[in-house]
């Protein structure tokens, strides 16, 4: 809904007649690479979906380019009062999914697929599949902070309403939500990972 309403001035228009051209004159008017990137994708299956049922005849989003560059940022570790009050709100599952995030280093999409039987409490890991390296494949210990959070409901950890993972866009929207609540809208989830990295070092 969100990718769709980006480009309110053609939602009127039949859809053989909107061209490359006028998609990219409302993709231009998008500010980042993330953003231009969510849209352009949306862009791709709505319209594919128009060419499978015939509609038209070819896919006008295909020659869509990513116009804007992202700036490189610099990564916002969590302070000690930032993690006292995701503590303090973990009735948010935003606030639960970030405290897993900073206690065990993975990546967001790590945590939000993480099933029932890759949590180990009486060895105290859990089996991490990524898809990120080579090495994401992994074991992580399970810190004693952390295990209350380790409950489950179905087979995710963290599922979507519909009991499966959330995909990453529709999971920041909710933590982008969650963190603007609390003023901590100056973070994103890749923070959690150098939060991590942060108190190791802290540790030796």
């Amino acid at each position: 809904r969100n990718n769709y309403n980006k480009f309110q001035k053609l939602h009127k228009e039949k859809m053989r007649n909107i061209t490359t051209i006028k998609l990219r004159r409302e993709l231009d008017k998008i500010t980042t690479e993330a953003a231009q990137g969510s849209a352009k994708s949306f862009l791709s299956i709505l319209f594919g979906w128009c060419v499978d049922k015939k509609v038209i005849k070819e896919n006008p989003a295909s020659a869509l380019k990513i116009t804007v560059e992202s700036e490189s940022r610099e990564a916002v570790v969590y302070t000690s009062d930032e993690i006292r009050k995701l503590w303090e709100n973990t009735d948010s599952m935003a606030c639960r999914v970030t405290l897993v995030q900073i206690y065990t280093g993975c990546r967001i999409s790590e945590v939000l697929g993480i099933k029932q039987e890759d949590v180990h409490m009486a060895g105290e890991y859990i089996n991490i599949h990524g898809t990120k390296t080579r090495n994401a494949d992994r074991i992580v210990p399970i810190r004693d902070e952390i295990k209350d959070l380790l409950t489950f409901d179905g087979e995710y950890l963290f599922p979507s309403a519909n009991g499966k993972p959330y995909l990453k866009a529709s999971y920041t929207y909710h933590y982008d939500k969650a963190m603007e609540r609390l003023g901590m809208e100056h973070h994103n989830t890749h923070d959690c990972r150098h939060t991590f990295i942060s108190l190791a070092n802290d540790a030796g």
